[in-house]
């Protein structure tokens, strides 16, 4: 791309999924809507930057953005075939350590079943893997009658239709 990786980020791939909130590095006038934590003696902190603090842990999102992105990797979005080839490639692993396999920004661990021995479930094709769009898994059993859904929803909503 021939570009730091945050202006990369910040100006190509996060447009491209729609993620219009998101950041790596947060402009002055956002700064009243970045959270922070606190340290040990209950200062206020921020993130530190650090060798590949950026690449590492330096995203920083609402939460519409980050389900828009979540749909983008569950396939719910529609993308350009090179946006769509690059986060498949996202889920293809390239280092084994133990049982775990490490993928560019995932990790792969065997699948444990109630009383039986852990096993890799493979999916016959990827998109096995991913079958329902972020809305539908929060409607499953776990979320039935959640009034802060329906309220994330809205918000959602409302940002989208902003943009």
């Amino acid at each position: 791309m021939g570009l730091p990786f945050a202006e990369a980020m910040e100006h190509q791939l996060f447009p491209a999924l729609g993620m219009r909130q998101t950041c790596i590095n947060v402009p002055a006038q956002q700064m009243q809507h970045y959270a922070q934590g606190y340290d040990a003696a209950n200062a206020p902190v921020r993130v530190h930057p650090d060798v590949l603090a950026s690449e590492a842990y330096g995203v920083k999102t609402t939460a519409a953005d980050l389900i828009r992105f979540v749909d983008a990797k569950l396939g719910q979005t529609p993308l350009d075939d090179t946006l769509r080839q690059a986060i498949a490639a996202t889920h293809i692993g390239y280092f084994q350590a133990g049982k775990m396999t490490q993928d560019l920004i995932w990790e792969q661990y065997p699948a444990f079943r109630a009383g039986k021995r852990p096993e890799v479930i493979l999916p016959k094709r990827q998109a096995d893997l991913y079958c329902v769009s972020i809305w539908r898994l929060l409607d499953g059993a776990f979320f039935n009658n959640c009034s802060w859904l329906s309220t994330i929803r809205q918000a959602n909503d409302s940002l989208t239709s902003l943009h």
